[in-house]
């Protein structure tokens, strides 16, 4: 019986036995590496980096996952906002249309007020379908980014609180070159190729092994005789057909390759941080602005409304007031919407 146990730290068991001379032989026999040129703590240093880059990028999936579910989220608000102005739309059509068959009724209007106003409560009738359909949508792709196929149906916010900057854009840049997670994943796997490269430069060296034996031998199984061996082995590699070199090119490229994605990452982190910023400034300046418009329509349909019940004004007058109306609720609705969106973007691109 043999126990063999490797400097990898393996262990074999073996058992020989000679019949031809009568011999009976046990043995056990340990062999350590002792040197091999740095080639273990560079296996090490692999292993750290590539440990180090696989929880960096899942950090940057959990942020990704983040942002998903957060735009799903402003999608579906979207949608309801968006709805809920085609509700109002149907209502003011409708009214319309009442007052328009009223005076029509009575020979007040012609005929082509009502049929004007028909299709306006059509066409209206028409968007609150197609928002009522996105939300929907919006709902189902919400669920689906929170890790749910079917969850009963909730009621989101509909006042947005809006986020105001608490920092500067080279604060922001400065953070997330420092924080962003995909980054310091690349940065990581750099590492590792470096010291890959290092690896495949130590294999041109020989590696050195100390080897120890002891056993027993005897003509039966008393083992009457014993026998030990200590030998230092070194092997070296004469010939591979050129495999190292080639292997060693092999990392250099992957390391170039990966110096170059770094550059062009932290180009594309720059250009995420402004890029947000300008959204951001763009999407505050649209708000204040739409807010406005919504004033200015309201008041403009007001009066044609009005003045249309008081028959001094036209239908077409009412409707194009309606239109502009909507517009402008819409208007303000998606600033809203793109100013969280950008705010959001903001915080994935700083690596939150």
């Amino acid at each position: 019986m043999g126990i063999n146990i490797d400097g990898n730290g393996n262990l074999y068991f073996q058992e020989a036995s000679k019949k031809a001379s009568d011999q009976y032989i046990s043995s056990f026999s340990l062999n350590q590496n002792v040197f091999d040129f740095g080639r273990t703590p560079a296996r090490v240093d692999i292993s750290k980096y590539d440990a180090r880059a696989a929880r960096a990028s899942e950090m940057n999936t959990r942020i990704q996952v983040k942002f998903n579910v957060q735009k799903a989220y402003f999608d579906l608000y979207l949608a309801q906002k968006d709805r809920k102005v085609a509700q109002e739309v149907v209502a003011q059509a409708s009214h319309h249309l009442k007052h328009a068959t009223g005076f029509y009724k009575v020979g007040l209007k012609a005929r082509i007020d009502v049929t004007r106003a028909e299709v306006e409560l059509g066409d209206a009738r028409h968007r609150l379908l197609i928002t009522e359909n996105a939300v929907r949508i919006a709902r189902i792709k919400l669920n689906n980014a929170m890790g749910f196929s079917y969850l009963p149906e909730f009621i989101i916010k509909e006042d947005i609180e809006i986020n105001e900057l608490s920092g500067r854009e080279e604060e922001a840049i400065e953070k997330a070159l420092a924080n962003r997670p995909d980054l310091k994943s690349l940065l990581a796997q750099k590492e590792a190729a470096r010291q890959s490269v290092t690896l495949k430069q130590r294999e041109y060296f020989p590696s050195i092994s100390g080897t120890a034996k002891y056993g027993w031998y005897g003509d039966s199984f008393s083992f009457n005789n014993e026998n030990w061996m200590l030998g230092i082995n070194m092997n070296f590699n004469i010939f591979d057909g050129f495999y190292k070199k080639n292997d060693l090119g092999e990392a250099i490229a992957h390391l170039n390759a990966l110096n170059e994605n770094e550059n062009a990452l932290r180009n594309n982190i720059v250009k995420d941080v402004q890029e947000a910023f300008v959204n951001l400034t763009q999407a505050k300046d649209r708000i204040a602005l739409t807010k406005l418009m919504i004033c200015q329509a309201s008041e403009n349909y007001e009066i044609a409304s009005k003045r249309y019940e008081h028959q001094v004004g036209n239908s077409t007058d009412v409707v194009n007031a309606l239109t502009e109306y909507s517009k402008a609720m819409m208007s303000h609705n998606r600033a809203i919407y793109d100013y969280k969106i950008a705010y959001i973007g903001l915080e994935k691109a700083v690596g939150n």
